[in-house]
């Protein structure tokens, strides 16, 4: 993302430069001389149409075309009273000349890049001299075109960030898809777990009610056979009371009935020692 921003800065000062050459280049032109050449603009790898400004005169003989560098170099010629075009130098097709005079220029590049000159002739011998400069255009990258260098610049950008974006998104997708599934890996997970807790619960208290069960029944069988015990215990106890009682009641007739023996004894030895006393 990095290396992007800093393709667009480095394109944007390049173009910066480059007007600013322009701009001075056009200022020396008009400093140095009164007849400007026109200057013709034409995008990388198109077509470009150099026209002659007499070609349109009604006693124009001849025109003809060159390459000003290094000297000049004869690129064809155009006659006007037969309509015929002459080539002399093509530069592997990319020079033409059309039927109106005018110099067309294939596929636009670099090399391409340099100053013509139109030279007009006359049937009553005068002769005119336009130069033309080509160059490149790269105003299109600031045009609102789709194809443009500064909008494909940055529609790169946009497109990284669209991607940058598009794997945050599906990062973030990723990670709610993870976060609902580790979700429900908790939930069930916690049903699970209450579920055997919950199967533990009921298992632990059904023991314990067995086992209560279990002790009540044994208590109440203990406390019944304690009971029984006691009444046993009691029924003895009665029993011995009751024994005792009628062993006491005997004993008490049998005391009683020893006394009133004895007494009566007595009493009856004592009226007969006392007859005999008496005797």
């Amino acid at each position: 993302m990095f290396g992007s921003y800093l393709n667009l800065v480095m394109s944007l000062l390049f173009l910066d430069v480059f007007v600013f050459s322009q701009q001075n280049e056009k200022k020396n032109l008009t400093a140095t001389t009164n007849n400007l050449p026109k200057i013709v603009r034409q995008r990388l790898l198109e077509d470009a149409l150099l026209p002659c400004n007499s070609s349109n005169g009604t006693d124009l003989e001849l025109i003809e075309w060159w390459y000003k560098r290094i000297g000049g170099v004869y690129i064809g010629a155009f006659n006007a009273t037969s309509r015929h075009v002459h080539t002399n130098w093509t530069k592997d097709g990319a020079y033409q000349i059309a039927d109106n005079g005018s110099l067309i220029i294939h596929n636009v590049r670099r090399e391409l890049v340099e100053r013509y000159e139109c030279l007009s002739k006359f049937l009553n011998g005068n002769q005119t001299r336009n130069s033309i400069l080509l160059r490149l255009d790269f105003s299109f990258w600031y045009a609102p075109e789709p194809f443009s260098l500064f909008y494909e610049r940055l529609n790169r950008v946009r497109s990284l960030e669209r991607k940058r974006l598009s794997r945050v998104r599906a990062m973030l997708v990723a990670m709610e898809k993870y976060r609902q599934k580790h979700m429900e890996s908790l939930h069930e997970g916690y049903n699970r777990r209450m579920s055997t807790f919950r199967e533990n619960y009921h298992n632990q208290v059904e023991t314990i009610r067995n086992s209560y069960l279990e002790s009540s029944e044994r208590f109440r069988d203990y406390r019944q056979a304690q009971k029984e015990n006691v009444q046993q215990h009691l029924d003895g106890y009665y029993q011995q009371i009751s024994r005792l009682r009628e062993f006491g009641h005997k004993r008490v007739e049998h005391l009683w009935e020893s006394y009133e023996k004895s007494v009566n004894a007595v009493r009856t030895f004592t009226l007969e020692q006392r007859l005999k006393i008496l005797n």
